[in-house]
């Protein structure tokens, strides 16, 4: 008589397989979220620094002024359109305020506040208007966390 062990695995060992398989899964898109929004806040940091840049060139070639008048602002806008990455839509919010009025936050995420001559506050999430001559953005990374960057 011949002995007849099945060759093969149980139904416990197959579940516990597809079980791990769907646990790696499972970590998988949780996690591709997450490198998407980082991704995106890289981008927005490296638009704003685009935008003060332009800013701080503008100033230069024009006495130390800040872009004042409308024609001035939208002129600034067209020329960033080329270098932005997330803010390169030209309807986007990018606002140029003079040192007038006060300092408001910023909570979406398609917006960006130049200020001129303000400064950051120590909490990095907004700024207050002062006597120096700094160039300040503010922006979110997401609706609940203003940001600040001067430059």
């Amino acid at each position: 008589m011949k002995n007849s062990k099945a060759k093969g695995f149980t139904i416990v060992e197959v579940l516990f397989v597809l079980a791990i398989g769907g646990l790696i899964l499972m970590m998988v898109f949780l996690a591709i979220p997450a490198i998407n929004r980082w991704n995106n806040n890289s981008k927005r940091k490296a638009d704003v620094s685009a935008i003060l840049q332009a800013v701080s060139d503008y100033r230069l070639q024009n006495m130390g002024n800040f872009p004042g008048d409308d024609i001035a602002k939208n002129n600034l806008r067209n020329q960033l359109s080329n270098k932005l990455n997330i803010y390169a839509n030209t309807a986007i919010g990018i606002s140029f305020d003079s040192n007038t009025g006060t300092v408001s936050a910023v909570t979406a995420i398609d917006t960006v506040k130049v200020y001129n001559s303000a400064i950051c506050n120590s909490s990095g999430g907004g700024a207050s208007l002062g006597g120096s001559r700094d160039i300040v953005a503010l922006y979110a990374l997401d609706p609940s966390m203003s940001q600040c960057r001067q430059l």
